[in-house]
């Protein structure tokens, strides 16, 4: 048995397409709060000035070592230090940031579903294909 054609399980209805938007929003919700998301948007956002910064301080920096070039280059090189620093400890806190809310966001996410899951009646257990609960 249980190959029958008359038994309790019902046709399995599969979604098509991209992910739904309620998908993504309850994602991020368990990802962290409204101040998280802001930290890391500002994160993300820094992160992408403090790249060209680097560059444009290098060029600085390079054009007041030129032969003939009036001033000092010490106030161009500390530039370029800070913003490296800066780019690296922005790029640290970016990789520190999105894989702890992505751990975040899926122990709350997998501990509702498994909640969900085992306060379910037994019809549902008895309907519902095994390989779906999984």
């Amino acid at each position: 048995g249980g190959g029958g054609g008359g038994g309790i399980t019902k046709v399995e209805e599969r979604a098509r397409g991209a992910a739904k938007a309620a998908t993504y929003r309850s994602y991020l919700a368990a990802a962290g709060s409204w101040r998280f998301h802001l930290l890391f948007l500002a994160t993300c956002i820094a992160f992408s000035s403090l790249s060209p910064l680097q560059s444009v301080a290098l060029k600085m920096w390079v054009a007041s070592m030129a032969p003939g070039a009036s001033g000092d280059s010490s106030r161009p090189c500390l530039l370029y230090v800070l913003a490296g620093v800066a780019f690296i400890t922005t790029t640290l806190a970016r990789n520190v940031l999105l894989p702890s809310a992505s751990v975040r966001a899926s122990r709350r996410m997998h501990a509702a579903m498994t909640a969900t899951v085992l306060r379910a009646r037994i019809s549902w257990f008895e309907a519902t294909p095994l390989g779906r609960i999984l």
